[in-house]
């Protein structure tokens, strides 16, 4: 019997860490299966207008269902990171980026970043690890649905 290998786990990456605007630390790294929580917890602690903004609904909590289409990712369609809190009693959640490729041409992206920490580059951070990785795999065009307000 031949087993086929096992799919890599294209854009993948080591945790890094990185500094904002303001000094603060963050680590990014790839999400996974096990964060299901800590998405859980960013989610409804994000404003009602960043959810609206993100989801484009005014979702309060996130079903099982939807946690598990943002946490476990097809490396074949996509990729999907975390920004996570460094240091402190409990590791913290406060942003995520990620872009999934629906037909190999059409590859929608999207970031969000948690009330407290906007406006200290963690967006831009976020965006610039999806470009890099689009980049890597060809990807030309990057693309994100959003309200106009």
């Amino acid at each position: 019997m031949t087993m086929k290998p096992p799919i890599p786990d294209v854009g993948a990456v080591a945790p890094q860490t990185a500094f904002l605007r303001d000094g603060t630390q963050v680590v990014i790294r790839s999400i996974r299966e096990d964060d299901m929580e800590h998405e859980r917890s960013f989610i409804e602690h994000l404003s009602p207008r960043v959810r609206r903004f993100r989801f484009l609904d005014t979702i309060s909590s996130p079903s099982a269902a939807l946690l598990r289409q943002l946490t476990v990712v097809d490396p074949a369609k996509g990729v999907a990171y975390v920004a996570m809190t460094c240091g402190g009693a409990q590791e913290q959640q406060v942003g995520v980026a990620r872009f999934c490729m629906e037909d190999g041409a059409d590859c929608e992206f999207a970031i969000v970043v948690d009330d407290a920490w906007q406006n200290k580059g963690l967006g831009t951070l976020l965006m610039q690890r999806l470009i890099e990785e689009a980049r890597a795999r060809g990807i030309d065009t990057l693309h994100s649905s959003d309200y106009a307000d």
